[in-house]
């Protein structure tokens, strides 16, 4: 392996350590869908799973996001550290998480709504509620932004256990760098 790949490969392991540092400090989302054209967003509560594969939401399943997520499964999150302050210091970080969604059920859904209840103790009325739908967006690709302009891809087969794995890290596929 040659300088310029150990240096990728660190690059990818520094922003999905921010990005899993992000996850845990933050509790809300912009969930992007779109139906018949256009897009439609929502501000959602969050939960990651640890190796960063699946974004956690809860919604109930008589609202128009449902319907939308059912209709059009591809959908994108953003979550970032933003503040609205003047004095704004210019290290905020967006990420943007692009994957498909699908409502939880069965044997993964017990273990994966402790996951979002453990990041949002106060839901726990509203999950088990039985008009409530756990969906678990499979996450394809992260878009992280930091400080205005400065932009990595990473592609999910790229999770923090492949990254802390010497051999799976060999195999890890470039990332995209450029301005945003």
């Amino acid at each position: 392996m040659n300088s310029t790949e150990d240096l990728m490969k660190n690059r990818q392991k520094i922003a999905l350590q921010n990005i899993q540092s992000l996850f845990s400090t933050q509790r809300l989302a912009v969930l992007a869908t779109q139906y018949n054209g256009y897009p439609y967003t929502s501000l959602m509560a969050f939960a990651s799973t640890s190796d960063l594969k699946n974004i956690l939401l809860l919604t109930s399943m008589s609202t128009t996001k449902y319907d939308y997520l059912t209709a059009c499964p591809n959908v994108s999150l953003l979550i970032h550290n933003s503040q609205n302050f003047s004095n704004h210091k210019g290290d905020d970080v967006a990420v943007t998480a692009i994957g498909t969604a699908s409502t939880v059920s069965g044997l993964d859904k017990k273990k994966l709504l402790a996951t979002f209840l453990d990041h949002h103790p106060s839901l726990t009325k509203f999950a088990l509620e039985q008009t409530t739908a756990l969906i678990s967006v499979a996450i394809t690709k992260y878009i992280m932004v930091s400080q205005f302009q400065n932009k990595i891809e990473i592609p999910v087969s790229l999770s923090m256990s492949k990254i802390n794995d010497p051999v799976a890290a060999n195999k890890i596929d470039p990332v995209s760098t450029k301005k945003y």
